[in-house]
């Protein structure tokens, strides 16, 4: 049966990860979605059940030591006729080059999400090859998440939740040297650490339990690997407060997660998704790779289990009004 000529075939060209889920679900309510990624899907990753995914083919240089570039021929083939939109994600990225060019042979209008800018001659070249960028807020779907008061708010014990990457730009280490010094310090709370790491390098992950062993902590701190996107709203429903203390982190969207589950954040300047905290967060949003910092910060938002669920309170809101789906698909349908 042929598609009404009124629905639109959208092709995301972009490596898929669970932080396009809500978007890609809310779209494809009302167009035809297909993700065009140069990375095959990881198994603990998920997609909506109407979205399909293809891998695409790709060159590879090792001998001259370059990047993995998206095969034109295969992309050809993929951008078919029935193929209304083109959507890569940030202007000033060289890998898109390849789809843009191929969008553009095909005359499919071309539209780049920008999450943040960096200018440089391909930001230039997008512009030549009439690229169009809308700035679009990262999406999420608060109804995933619950609004909850946070099950160890009532008693002694403080519960603290990362979710990153086994990377060294994370900063890990930090956070657990931060969390051993508040342990041997703060005897008013029971702090417990729990840390769940996605990917990255298998020499981090080491390194970090390694110096949770060697200082002494594994009795407070817990190292989880590769938990399963279905199952992280729960963790971050037994939680208190949510750290991201990364440097160099264009987005970091675990932060608009635990926003959802109406957790107070503490993070760095280094993490982008700190713009999109309530006001009454922003006092807890610190330098990057400092121990001191990051104690100090620790201490000041749990000093007060009653602001602690104003903020979480006011971060949920943020999500519902500025990022929740219909929010994002009313700025997106406007660009496309």
């Amino acid at each position: 049966m042929k598609k009404p000529s009124n629905r639109r075939s959208i092709k995301f060209i972009m490596s898929y990860h669970n932080n396009l889920f809500d978007v890609v679900q809310a779209l494809s309510h009302q167009a035809d979605v297909r993700i065009l990624s140069p990375r095959p899907i990881h198994g603990r990753k998920y997609l909506p059940a109407p979205v399909a995914i293809d891998t695409l083919s790709v060159w590879k240089f090792p001998q001259f030591d370059y990047p993995a570039m998206i095969s034109p021929l295969d992309l050809w083939r993929k951008l078919n006729s029935s193929t209304t939109h083109v959507v890569t994600k940030h202007r000033h990225t060289a890998s898109n080059i390849i789809p843009w060019l191929i969008a553009k042979l095909r005359g499919i209008p071309v539209f780049t999400i920008e999450q943040h800018q960096r200018r440089n001659v391909v930001h230039v070249l997008s512009f030549l090859l009439g690229v169009k960028t809308f700035p679009a807020p990262p999406c999420i779907n608060p109804d995933r998440f619950a609004a909850t008061t946070h099950a160890s708010s009532q008693s002694g014990q403080l519960s603290v939740l990362t979710v990153a990457k086994f990377q060294q730009r994370k900063n890990l280490d930090v956070l657990v040297r931060a969390m051993t010094a508040l342990v041997g310090m703060d005897t008013t709370h029971q702090w417990r650490l729990t840390i769940i790491g996605a990917g990255g390098s298998h020499q981090e992950r080491k390194h970090l339990q390694s110096l949770i062993e060697e200082l002494g902590v594994s009795d407070v701190i817990s190292l989880h690997h590769d938990v399963a996107a279905a199952e992280m709203p729960q963790h971050y429903a037994i939680a208190d407060v949510f750290v991201l203390p990364a440097s160099k982190e264009p987005l970091g969207y675990a932060v608009l997660e635990a926003m959802a589950s109406s957790l107070p954040v503490v993070t760095t300047t280094d993490v982008g998704a700190a713009q999109y905290l309530s006001a009454a967060n922003r006092d807890f949003v610190i330098p990057p790779k400092s121990v001191t910092a990051l104690r100090a910060a620790l201490e000041r938002i749990s000093a007060d289990r009653i602001h602690m669920r104003q903020i979480g309170t006011a971060n949920r809101k943020q999500i519902v009004q500025h990022h929740a789906p219909d929010a994002i698909l009313s700025q997106i349908n406007n660009h496309l």
